[in-house]
């Protein structure tokens, strides 16, 4: 959850130090950020139907740990524009990867055994955002640390290798340990207009 709120500041906070060590325009260096924050658009909805779909589907969260160690590592050491554009998309779609997993993760592993026919979905969710608000906290408060203590290129492999760790235990847990997609004879039943509307603005308010 910590990584759903830290990661889009990260690469906001990036921004400034990529573009006076690649000499790159102001409008280039926005089109990086606006270039991951896209990648969602089909990394998200794809994220989600492996997720339902793949059979191993506890390997989501995983995979998309890995985009995120390689693309701060690559974002380290970039060149050119044509890099620095794919770093984009890779982290793009590892957040995807990760966030879609994370988000479903959240609705188990918090209160597993509170009721069998009364799960705390929606508590659990408050709960596990609640990591996710204090990583979009923390995120400006490191990235200042880093350009203060060790510089950014160092900075951004440092971050790499910490997401290593989460990395280790995600791929040593058990495959039980993760949940099992929800059926219906209908892959749409289940979700109507009005909620899709409103995880919609609220996302769009979160990220605004």
């Amino acid at each position: 959850g910590l990584l759903i709120g830290l990661v889009p500041t990260i690469v906001d906070g990036v921004k400034p130090a990529l573009r006076a060590r690649l000499d790159f325009s102001e409008a280039r260096i926005d089109r990086y950020s606006q270039l991951f924050f896209l990648t969602w658009l089909p990394a998200m909805p794809a994220a989600g139907w492996l997720l339902d779909n793949w059979f191993n589907r506890e390997l989501l969260l995983y995979l998309g740990l890995l985009p995120l160690i390689l693309g701060f590592a690559w974002l380290a050491l970039a060149r050119s524009w044509i890099s620095v554009l794919a770093n984009a998309v890779l982290l793009g779609v590892g957040y995807s990867m990760l966030s879609t997993a994370t988000v479903r993760l959240m609705t188990t592993a918090f209160f597993p055994e509170y009721h069998p026919e009364y799960p705390l979905i929606i508590a659990s969710l408050n709960f596990g955002f609640v990591a996710a608000g204090v990583g979009a906290i923390v995120g400006p408060w490191v990235m200042r640390a880093i350009d203060r203590w060790c510089g950014m290129r160092q900075g951004l492999l440092y971050l790499a290798i910490a997401i290593l760790v989460p990395a280790v235990i995600t791929a040593l847990c058990e495959r039980s340990a993760f949940p099992q997609p929800v059926t219906y004879g209908d892959d749409w039943q289940g979700t109507s207009t009005t909620h899709l509307t409103l995880i919609a603005l609220v996302i769009l308010i979160y990220f605004a």
